[in-house]
């Protein structure tokens, strides 16, 4: 391909120092627990799934009001993978890496099985299509990179690809056996929000997830369980931890450029 350009020559100044963040970005690390709209458990694991199921399409997992701020508890149970999630809409920021106590998850093509971390016995509580008959042989090592959390050194060789805590994003890796906490704003926009593994391999083979940004004061019903299983359930099957607020929230010196 050749491109010529034409026309007068212009002499561009560039301003020496970056615009302010826009609103809709603030730092949302020093957000009050009681001023969080809502709260969300997304888990990946080492079959391709997001919230242990495959896409469904407009089959919300998850509903979140707009103009609140979110929180969502982000998991990965495989014991070696990272997956790289990327979520639509929103920018969000990378709060925390959190201390991993869920089950870990470990297959094959044949099929896949989770298992309670601190026995390595199967988990009671599985999937939709589980099949309890299939023999899975379990990890080698499923503890090789539990506790890694705790090394984010990023110049150090090894680390596993992490967003430094306060980062913004669109999409981040998640490490394996890991546990990580992000916020953010909906700002403006409501409707379909598509969350989904950023390797084209993955999220073809349905790991995507499907939420819905709502106006203030709409339903928030959403289909939170996969085949009866809360997110991070294993041995016992837990209410998930999923909050709202209905606070109407401050939108003035609202600002959204792109």
């Amino acid at each position: 391909m050749t491109l010529q350009v034409s026309g007068q020559l212009m002499h561009s100044r560039f301003p020496p120092h970056l615009p302010p963040l826009p609103n809709f970005i603030r730092d949302l690390r020093n957000v009050a627990p009681e001023d969080i709209g809502g709260r969300f458990q997304f888990e990946l694991n080492s079959n391709l799934m997001l919230g242990r199921e495959t896409f469904a399409g407009s089959y919300y997992r998850y509903k979140a009001e707009l103009n609140t701020v979110q929180e969502w508890f982000i998991t990965n149970t495989d014991t070696v993978s990272s997956h790289p999630l990327h979520i639509h809409v929103n920018s969000f920021q990378v709060i925390s890496y959190n201390a991993y106590t869920g089950p870990y998850s470990g297959g094959n093509s044949d099929g896949w099985r989770l298992y309670d971390q601190a026995t390595g016995e199967t988990c009671v509580w599985q999937f939709d299509g589980y099949d309890p008959d299939l023999y899975i042989e379990k990890p080698s090592d499923p503890y090789k990179y539990l506790g890694h959390e705790q090394n984010q050194d990023l110049s150090q060789e090894g680390t596993i690809a992490y967003v430094e805590p306060g980062g913004w994003r669109d999409t981040f890796t998640v490490p394996p056996m890991s546990n990580v906490t992000i916020r953010f704003e909906t700002d403006t926009y409501t409707g379909l929000v598509i969350s989904h593994c950023h390797i084209l391999n993955h999220e073809d083979k349905g790991m995507m997830l499907a939420v819905e940004i709502v106006e203030q004061g709409e339903s928030l019903e959403a289909n939170l369980p996969s085949a009866g299983a809360y997110p991070w359930s294993c041995m016992e099957n837990p209410e998930p931890l999923v909050t709202f607020s209905r606070k109407t929230p401050n939108t003035s010196n609202k600002d959204r450029s792109d």
